[in-house]
């Protein structure tokens, strides 16, 4: 089973799969005030790569990690997610998360809110 859960994992773009989701999502959902939130937390990374250090806050030390940063609707519900580096600024993901909201809302206004 481990064998088969792994190859269906590496034949699946995982950020194209949660673009898709996003799209059926809103779909089904829509944003219709169009006020998305976008944040940004820390990930500690328990793994064997070789990974640079930044600030855990829920265990006050620094730790291996990544970033995670969310998509929000105005209900606070997790709408999309992705990782960037560690500690590269929420700018950085700021166009990353307009191109995914443009592509899933259409050509109608937004506020993005970070």
């Amino acid at each position: 089973m481990r064998t088969k859960v792994k190859a269906l994992a590496e034949s699946v773009d995982p950020v194209d799969f949660s673009r898709d989701m996003l799209q059926r999502y809103l779909a089904l959902e829509p944003v219709w005030e169009g006020l998305y939130y976008v944040d940004g937390h820390f990930c500690p990374y328990y793994g064997q790569h070789p990974t640079p250090k930044g600030w855990d806050a829920k265990r006050r030390l620094a730790a291996r990690g990544h970033t995670d940063v969310y998509l929000h609707d105005a209900k606070g519900r997790v709408l999309f997610f992705f990782s960037q580096p560690l500690n590269a600024s929420l700018a950085r993901a700021i166009p990353g998360a307009g191109a995914v909201i443009r592509r899933a809302h259409g050509n109608q206004p937004f506020t993005l809110v970070f």
